[in-house]
């Protein structure tokens, strides 16, 4: 749910999952649920069993962390990313170029316990996030908003605007997927090629 602060100014609400803002720039925001419960229950496996040594407490993520680039050819990631953006191009990309696509350029799961926090960063390309269970709010403080998430919540944002969490306060972990992406000719080939090659490397029975 986004939640507004004191002072905040509206220029337009577009649809029911966009909106955008000035302050002084316009930025447009996108999110909405994504209600496939199985690929949320596999992604949220897949971060718990995979939290890496290397990544963990060592970037703007105090908690746990994956490998930055775990998720880029995992299955269930790339169902989720390719529907959302099928249906919010024209949103995201109203002047994309036709043939062109959106290429993942990295994506990674953090896992957040009580006193953990993401510390205020910004990203240099879109990015997203795929909320697997409830959590702190994620802060907009140029915007001065906060989107508190429910399990299949996603937002995705432009490059360049400051965002982070406080503390986590609650017992329960906050999970979730974080992917950064740019516009790529190749994105789907990509994707489907991986896909038959991860597809014909399970074991039949």
């Amino acid at each position: 749910m986004i939640e507004l602060t004191q002072n905040s100014k509206f220029i337009s609400e577009k649809t029911i999952s966009s909106f955008s803002i000035t302050y002084p720039r316009t930025v447009t925001l996108l999110y909405g649920n994504y209600s496939k419960q199985h690929i949320l229950h596999n992604l949220k496996l897949k971060i718990k069993n995979n939290l890496s040594k290397k990544t963990s407490n060592f970037t703007y993520v105090r908690g746990g962390m994956t490998e930055w680039e775990f998720f880029i050819h995992d299955i269930d990631f790339s169902k989720f990313f390719t529907e959302i953006i099928d249906k919010h191009r024209h949103i995201l990309a109203p002047d994309l170029l036709l043939g062109k696509e959106l290429k993942v350029i990295d994506a990674w799961g953090n896992c957040l316990n009580k006193g953990d926090q993401v510390a205020l960063h910004t990203h240099s390309s879109h990015h997203g996030i795929l909320y697997l269970t409830e959590g702190t709010p994620l802060i907009f403080p140029e915007l001065e908003i906060k989107f508190t998430p429910k399990p299949g919540d996603w937002i995705i944002a432009p490059p360049s605007l400051f965002h982070g969490t406080d503390p986590v306060e609650s017992e329960k972990e906050r999970i979730n997927v974080v992917f950064n992406f740019d516009f790529h000719d190749g994105f789907r080939r990509i994707n489907e090629l991986e896909s038959d090659k991860l597809s014909n490397s399970i074991p039949t029975t």
